[in-house]
């Protein structure tokens, strides 16, 4: 990422809704411009060498796989503008069933580094725009290199933080039992992830992805995402504020109460004015703004994904949302890697599932 800007706040609270809209189209703009003209190489930026932090939550059963049952490791990646957090209202169902705990080792939840807990650590070093290669290279560093060589030693004493990591390239079976699960556009970088370490991977599920053809790009869906990330509210007096100014959104309205909960409690981190969301409006549209290029990219390059990885697609059961290309590139892209792949659709939910009918997704 080059160096500038981290956590801006574009719009502030006090604007009405035309003055905002006239100022989130106004940095749109500048966000795309200069993304352009760093891909053309008309803009040159100085390298930014500062280590950057991702943050991870871990979960695990209160028991342990028993015998010689093996159990997987699920590590899972938030959609844009959230944290890692907003799975756990999923999680509570899914590790409420026995075949749950069961099947469970262990479960990793990501913050990437300008998102939830990562950006307030790297907030100084976080940059004008978003490359998600970065993000990719993220992924496996964190899978090669941190991921656990037995899950349950981790667990057994309870008390431990110190935990023995794997190096990138070990055997198979040591690192063959990832679930990789992803929401919305975040799963962009799982395919580049798992083109680049196949042998990571034991299966990856799609959560209502952003994917579609080239022939399906442009239009409203380029600036639906980034623009409502720069014109929403980012700041509250407190967490009471903002869960009451958020309910007044459709978009809200529609989510399970617990997983609103989880946004209000860990998507917003006190500051000298009350409360604000911890990936800045600014952070979340130049993570959107390369999604007139990527879900197209990745539309192309899934027949290539290992076909030892099973592929589970969960889908919403609308019309199709026009962030992932509608119903008629949803029922496409389910079949670009036919073989190994399996498609479900969650009934009354919308793009955001996990926020929607987390019950549905956990069971």
């Amino acid at each position: 990422m080059p160096p500038g800007p981290g956590s801006q706040i574009v719009v502030s609270s006090g604007l009405n809704g035309v003055e905002r809209q006239a100022i989130a189209d106004a940095r749109f703009e500048e966000i795309t411009k200069l993304r352009k003209d760093i891909s053309s190489g008309r803009k040159k930026l100085s390298m930014n060498d500062a280590t950057m932090w991702s943050v991870a939550n871990r979960y695990a059963p209160e028991r342990s796989c028993t015998g010689n049952s093996i159990g997987v490791t699920v590590v899972l990646f938030h959609a844009g503008g959230f944290h890692k957090e907003i799975w756990e209202t999923t999680l509570r169902y899914l590790l409420s069933m026995p075949q749950g705990q069961a099947n469970v080792d262990e479960i990793w939840s990501l913050d990437a580094a300008n998102h939830g807990d990562s950006a307030l650590i790297n907030n100084k070093s976080l940059g004008e725009t978003f490359e998600w290669s970065d993000h990719a290279r993220d992924i496996l560093n964190f899978l090669g290199n941190y991921l656990l060589i037995e899950p349950k030693t981790a667990y057994s004493n309870g008390t431990s933080n110190e935990y023995p990591t794997k190096i990138l390239g070990s055997a198979l079976n040591a690192v063959s039992r990832i679930v990789k699960c992803s929401e919305s556009v975040i799963h962009l970088e799982d395919v580049h992830s798992a083109l680049d370490g196949p042998s990571l991977f034991s299966s990856i599920i799609f959560v209502d992805p952003v994917i579609y053809p080239l022939c399906a790009a442009g239009g409203s869906k380029i600036r639906l995402a980034p623009i409502g990330a720069l014109i929403r509210r980012e700041q509250w007096q407190d967490r009471e504020s903002a869960r009451t100014g958020l309910l007044k959104s459709p978009f809200f309205q529609a989510w399970h109460p617990d997983a609103l909960e989880d946004y209000v409690q860990y998507g917003t981190v006190e500051d000298e004015h009350g409360v604000k969301l911890k990936c800045s409006g600014y952070q979340e549209a130049v993570t959107f703004n390369e999604i007139g290029r990527l879900p197209c990219e990745v539309w192309e390059m899934l027949p290539m994904l290992d076909q030892r990885i099973p592929l589970k697609w969960i889908m919403d059961s609308t019309n199709g949302d026009v962030r992932s290309g509608g119903r008629e590139s949803a029922q496409h892209v389910v079949w670009l890697r036919a073989s190994n792949s399996t498609n479900i659709q969650i009934k009354g939910a919308g793009h955001m599932i996990p926020q929607e009918a987390p019950k549905e997704l956990g069971s």
